[in-house]
């Protein structure tokens, strides 16, 4: 299994791209068919909310996730490239629903300016 991919995202086929293949990992990963939805659903939702291809650049990293205690999982990474107005996009993020489809949810705006949202969904 490729356990790693990026997907630069320039319009709304990149988002779509990005949601199946985040599905396969999540298959691949062992998350059941519910989870592999919820976390693909929340990339692709994340990343229309970030307005990635429309308004914004982005790029989505999807990477395999192994613990300690052998539980497996998928970790993707929305980032939104130096957006020169993102509150909006910001404020939307910080509504509960995202927590009802993935373990762990972080927001961040790094020092270059890019806002960075990491999901988590574990297996199981």
């Amino acid at each position: 299994m490729d356990d790693t991919l990026s997907i630069t995202v320039k319009n709304h086929s990149d988002i779509i791209q990005a949601r199946m293949r985040v599905r396969n990992l999540a298959r691949g990963a062992g998350l059941n068919t519910a989870d592999q939805a919820r976390i693909s659903l929340a990339t692709s939702s994340l990343a229309q909310t970030l307005r990635m291809g429309e308004r914004h650049q982005g790029r989505i990293d999807v990477h395999f996730l192994k613990d300690e205690a052998k539980r497996t999982g998928v970790h993707v990474v929305c980032l939104l490239i130096a957006p020169e107005d993102c509150a909006p996009a910001l404020n939307a993020l910080k509504d509960t629903k995202w927590m009802l489809m993935v373990d762990e949810l972080n927001i961040e705006t790094l020092p270059s300016k890019d806002v960075k949202v990491t999901a988590i969904k574990w297996a199981g």
